[in-house]
């Protein structure tokens, strides 16, 4: 039986392009997720990664059974491929979940169909949704690679990421809007630098369900000149109502802003903007703003972004990692410190929400 990867066949997670019935994974730990009784499956894919240096393949995940019957990590390289998603003598009935890993720059993955023996259904939805917002820690970058290490796309796994790891512990399905190097009024810069970096921040990329899909898509469609700017947040994207939304941005920025009090001004009053823009597309929500993984040099100023908003926004500051606990490529946190900024978070989102 061939199926396609719809609402009606699969759950689907995440912020994701649906396409002449082809369903884009693109942003980390985007998924499809179903039930599925039988002996074989397999899923048809394409991938379509406009970065072609090596060690930078897209990388999805198989996990059978909520990681219980095994998890298949798979590097793929732009073009068609199947992929073999289970496999038994006997009829059994197992849950199929394929996975990003990789986030959406370094390409995407559609699955266009899903053929099996036997019938297949989404998996429910969870009572909780949680939404998260940040950056390369959100993303997992380098958390399975190495302190000396250069990156690959196969350390970055959101999966071991605070971000996955909270919702896990608090059953809450969950979508994260993430991209490696992001910021608020300036994405990450060199030292050497004294400009911002303008392009593509989170104020902008928020509003698009997959900004760098979307322009891959329109690449690939031989649209020159169309950048992603016609397609906002999609209606059937806009179906996915969090009860809390996690905003961890400011890392990035502070590369920029460097403790310069007219800077930190500006920062502090796009904070306040940006604050509004997601409570504008999730009114129900409550925020709960968390900063210093990094460094506390912006703590301060979101804290006061926090108690002049409107609403329920709450303010956490993380505790700052620690080399001993294990740093991963680029000094981002290591599996340690990624799960003890998961464990406090999850204590924190427990006493907000009553969860």
């Amino acid at each position: 039986m061939d199926h396609r990867a719809d609402k009606k066949s699969v759950k689907v997670m995440g912020r994701t392009l649906y396409r002449n019935e082809t369903r884009y994974l693109g942003n980390s730990a985007s998924y499809i997720e179903f039930i599925f009784k039988g002996t074989s499956a397999s899923a048809q894919v394409v991938t379509l990664n406009e970065v072609q240096e090596t060690g930078m393949q897209t990388c999805i995940a198989v996990i059978i059974d909520e990681g219980r019957r095994g998890m298949q990590r798979i590097a793929l390289e732009s073009g068609e491929k199947e992929i073999i998603l289970f496999k038994s003598e006997k009829p059994e009935t197992v849950k199929i979940r394929i996975q990003k890993l990789s986030e959406s720059k370094y390409g995407i993955v559609g699955v266009r169909l899903i053929r099996t023996d036997g019938a297949i259904a989404p998996t429910p939805e969870l009572e909780r949704r949680i939404e998260f917002v940040g950056d390369s820690i959100t993303c997992g970058y380098g958390v399975e690679g190495t302190l000396e290490g250069a990156f690959t796309t196969w350390e970055e796994n959101p999966l071991k990421a605070y971000a996955v790891r909270s919702a896990d512990y608090l059953l809450a399905d969950y979508q994260l809007v993430a991209r490696s190097g992001i910021g608020i009024i300036s994405n990450w810069i060199e030292p050497s630098r004294h400009t911002p970096d303008i392009i593509d921040r989170m104020p902008a990329l928020y509003e698009y369900t997959d900004l760098h899909g979307q322009r891959i898509l329109e690449q690939k469609a031989c649209s020159a000149g169309k950048t992603g700017v016609k397609n906002p947040i999609e209606k059937d994207e806009a179906d996915f109502c969090p009860h809390l939304v996690v905003i961890h941005i400011g890392n990035n920025d502070a590369s920029y802003i460097r403790n310069d009090s007219q800077r930190k001004m500006e920062f502090e009053r796009e904070y306040a903007v940006f604050i509004k823009k997601v409570q504008k597309h999730h009114p129900g929500a409550a925020l709960l703003c968390v900063l210093g993984l990094f460094g506390t040099e912006l703590c301060d100023s979101v804290e006061r972004c926090v108690k002049e908003a409107e609403g329920e926004v709450y303010f956490l500051q993380l505790e700052q990692q620690k080399r001993e606990d294990g740093l991963g490529t680029g000094e981002h946190p290591g599996p340690l410190v990624q799960e003890k900024t998961a464990q406090k978070l999850t204590e924190k989102i427990r006493q907000i929400m009553k969860w």
